[in-house]
C-alpha cells in the first residue's frame, strides 16, 4: 500500500505485471517494465523496488511509469517477498527496545510485553538471577577427527561451551593452555 498517492500494489503473476489499484479514480493501471517476471514487489519513498525471476535481480525504478530501472543486486535467486526496513516508520515497542530488556547477553521479545534473556555460547543463565549469564567454568574439549568441540560437565549435554572449530584435520592430541 502506497499511503502517499493512495494506490494498492501488487504483483501479477499471471500476466508477469506489477499493477496497481488508484483509490482516486478507481482505475486499476500496470507499472510498465523492462522485465517480464517480476515475482515481488514494495513501494518505498516514491519508488518501486521489485525482485525479478527473469534476471534474477532486484531492481529500483519510478512507481508509475517504470522509467530509471536500476539493479541493486545481481544474483538473488527467486525472491518471493520484499520488505523495506526503515527504523522512521516502526512504530512499534517490545520490552528487548530498552536496556535490552536488562538481559545481560541477548534479550528475545517473545510478545509486546514478554521477553526471554539467553546467554552466548559457553555461558549459562545465573540461576538466581535469568536475566545474568554466568560462563561455564569447567568443560570437556574434544575431537572427531574433523572438528574441535566443547561440551560442560556436569550439565544438560546439548549446551554449548565453545562454537565448533571446524576445518581441522584429524585432530588425535589436543591440549589446552590458560
Amino acid at each position: 500500500m502506497d499511503m502517499d498517492s493512495w494506490r494498492l500494489y501488487w504483483v501479477n503473476v499471471e500476466s508477469g505485471k506489477i499493477q496497481y489499484y488508484n483509490f482516486s479514480t478507481s482505475l486499476v493501471q500496470t507499472v510498465p517494465l523492462k522485465h517480464d517476471r517480476p515475482s515481488a514487489a514494495v513501494i518505498y519513498n516514491g519508488l518501486l523496488y521489485y525482485a525479478n525471476h527473469e534476471d534474477s535481480a532486484i531492481h529500483v525504478c519510478n512507481k508509475t511509469d517504470g522509467e530509471n530501472d536500476l539493479i541493486l543486486r545481481h544474483n538473488t535467486g527467486n525472491v518471493l517477498s520484499l520488505r523495506i526496513y526503515d527504523p522512521q516508520i516502526q512504530t512499534g515497542t517490545n520490552p528487548c527496545s530498552v536496556n535490552k530488556g536488562n538481559c545481560s547477553h541477548l534479550c528475545l521479545p517473545v510478545s509486546h510485553i514478554d521477553r526471554v534473556c539467553k546467554c552466548a555460547t559457553g555461558y549459562n543463565t545465573d540461576s538466581d538471577d535469568p536475566t545474568k549469564c554466568v560462563g561455564i567454568k569447567e568443560f570437556l574439549f574434544y575431537s572427531i577427527n574433523w572438528e574441535l568441540k566443547g561440551m560442560p560437565l556436569n550439565e544438560d549435554n546439548s549446551t554449548q561451551v565453545l562454537g565448533s572449530i571446524s576445518r581441522v584435520s584429524m585432530a588425535t592430541s589436543i591440549d589446552f593452555h590458560a
